[in-house]
C-alpha cells in the first residue's frame, strides 16, 4: 500500500462537505423565506384591523357626538329600515367614513332594538331609547373575494333622544 491508494478520498469528503453545506443553505434559505412571509401577513393583518377599528370609531362617533338640536342622519337612516316591530337594520356596505387605499371596508352595519323601558345614564325611564351593535368588516383591496386577511369590528351602543 503506498501513499498514492488514497488520493481521492480528499475529494470525496470535499465534495460530501460541499453537499452537507448545500443542504444547510437551502434549509435556511427556506425559513428566512418563511418568517419573512410571516411578518409580511402580520404587518396586512394589523393594517386591516386597524383600518376596521377606524371605520367602526367613525361611526361610533357620528352617533355620540351630536348636540341635541343636530338631527343624527345616522340613526334617521336606521330608523327608516324597520326589520322587526321595535327591530332596525341598516346595511352601511358600499359606504365608508374612512379613506384607507390599501384596504376595503365591506360589510359596515347598525342593527338596533328600539326599548323604551330603559333608561339612559343619569336619566329616568320614558325616553326613546336605541340599543345595538355596529359592525365592520375590513378586508385587504388586493384579496381575493372570499379569501385574504380580514378583521371584523363589534360595538355596542345605546342611543337616547326625547
Amino acid at each position: 500500500m503506498g501513499k498514492y491508494n488514497q488520493a481521492g478520498v480528499a475529494l470525496v469528503v470535499a465534495l460530501i462537505g460541499l453537499i452537507v453545506l448545500t443542504v444547510i443553505g437551502i434549509t435556511t434559505m427556506g425559513d428566512l423565506l418563511t418568517q419573512s412571509s410571516t411578518v409580511r401577513n402580520e404587518q396586512f393583518r394589523q393594517r386591516v384591523f386597524y383600518a376596521a377599528s377606524s371605520e367602526l370609531n367613525a361611526m361610533v362617533g357620528v352617533v355620540n357626538n351630536n348636540t341635541a338640536a343636530e338631527d343624527d342622519q345616522l340613526i334617521d337612516a336606521l330608523l327608516a329600515n324597520r326589520v322587526g316591530k321595535n327591530s332596525y337594520m341598516l346595511d352601511l356596505s358600499n359606504t365608508s367614513m374612512t379613506n384607507i387605499p390599501t384596504v376595503n371596508i365591506r360589510d359596515s352595519s347598525i342593527s338596533a332594538t328600539r326599548n323604551d323601558l330603559i333608561g339612559c345614564s343619569g336619566e329616568s325611564v320614558g325616553r326613546k331609547v336605541l340599543a345595538g351593535w355596529i359592525d365592520t368588516t375590513a378586508r385587504l383591496a388586493d384579496a381575493r373575494p372570499n379569501s385574504g386577511i380580514r378583521s371584523h369590528q363589534r360595538q355596542r351602543f345605546v342611543y337616547c333622544w326625547p
